[in-house]
């Protein structure tokens, strides 16, 4: 599970800083962050991570800071990670899942939301690869919203949950689940020959 949320960290920081360069400041106290005067006269959505922190993080800030999940004009990002606060603020029309491309209709059913999510980080990003031989590991990967998306873009998929995946997933042919924990599933990763052999690998992890 560390590994997994460092990973994760670690991928959306990288997301933020590559495209967005979104969390330009680093802070060993939250205190640096509710005195940003940038905050003032905005209407903020908040992106904490871990979420855990984030009602202690809401309890702190001044009372003139405005607050709303949906009808907002900028997103603050905070990040903790090894004790420092990686933190941005951005306007909303730099923020991801905002737009209404990406939103599921109903006309238009997949596994589950987190289909559109990396759908639209992929192609907001353009990011492309090498259909033949690409790898991606899916951590985490139930019911498999990433894993129906990404098996049209890698050669293979392989997820890792201890869960169920979607039937229609399962029946992927380029995708192959592993019902372990990450921490479980180093003997079985070592042996998939694919992994070994590919020029190269990307982990996402949800």
């Amino acid at each position: 599970m560390l590994l997994q949320m460092y990973a994760d960290v670690h991928f959306r920081r990288a997301l933020m800083d590559g495209f967005f360069s979104i969390c330009d400041n680093v802070t060993e106290s939250l205190d640096d962050i509710m005195s940003c005067g940038d905050l003032k006269d905005k209407i903020i959505r908040l992106q904490v991570s871990p979420r855990k922190i984030t009602q202690t993080f809401i309890q702190d800030l001044p009372m003139d800071i405005q607050l709303h999940p949906k009808n907002f004009d900028h997103v603050l990002y905070v990040y903790k990670l090894r004790g420092r606060y990686f933190w941005g603020i951005s306007p909303r029309d730099l923020h991801m899942t905002t737009r209404p491309e990406y939103k599921e209709d109903e006309d238009t059913r997949h596994t589950n939301r987190a289909y559109f999510k990396i759908k639209e980080v992929m192609e907001v990003m353009e990011l492309e690869f090498d259909r033949s031989s690409s790898v991606c590991l899916d951590i985490g990967a139930a019911p498999g919203g990433w894993a129906e998306y990404t098996s049209t873009k890698f050669a293979s998929v392989v997820c890792i949950d201890p869960a169920e995946l979607h039937p229609d997933i399962e029946k992927l042919e380029n995708v192959t689940h592993i019902k372990k924990k990450l921490e479980d599933s180093i003997e079985e990763l070592m042996e998939i020959k694919k992994l070994q052999t590919t020029r190269w690998v990307r982990f996402l992890c949800l």
